[in-house]
């Protein structure tokens, strides 16, 4: 079972919720060309983490953003290789050529919600600041890295 960041404040779930739709939109380019839509959920995840610091009335530069996300890639990577796995197992295994857009929609909304309610988790009682930006990344990472439940996916 994995790790589950608790729930944010109503503001930042619409938030959320705004870049899960835009997640599973994009999700059927990726699921029949591997990565497609990793350029969209890369760019909404970035923004997301913007929206909620704002909320909470961070304010940093390039910088700190750079290197939040490089401390949550190893969240990212296994995103993707799990995605991208579960995809093309439904798409060859069980589903025909629909499954694997609707399973990646699904993994797509699924781990944008875990991404922003972690993010909203770190973010909520951070002072963004040299020393706090790796372990937020670390943080945001360790809800992202275990693989999701069956259950866990029909909760999105």
């Amino acid at each position: 079972m994995s790790r589950k960041p608790p729930l944010p404040p109503q503001e930042v779930r619409e938030i959320v919720k705004t870049h899960m739709i835009a997640n599973a939109v994009a999700a059927p380019a990726g699921a029949f060309i591997p990565c497609l839509d990793q350029g969209v959920v890369s760019a909404s995840w970035i923004k997301m983490f913007c929206d909620i610091a704002s909320y909470y009335d961070h304010r940093f530069n390039s910088a700190a953003v750079t290197k939040i996300v490089a401390a949550a890639g190893s969240g990212l990577g296994a995103y993707m290789v799990g995605s991208k796995l579960m995809t093309w197992l439904c798409a060859f295994v069980f589903t025909g050529p629909l499954g694997p857009a609707s399973v990646n929609a699904a993994l797509n909304a699924y781990f944008t919600r875990t991404l922003g309610y972690a993010m909203n988790a770190a973010l909520k009682d951070e002072d963004l600041n040299a020393s706090t930006l790796k372990q937020i990344g670390k943080s945001i990472a360790s809800y992202i890295i275990p693989i999701p439940s069956i259950s866990d996916i029909k909760e999105v």
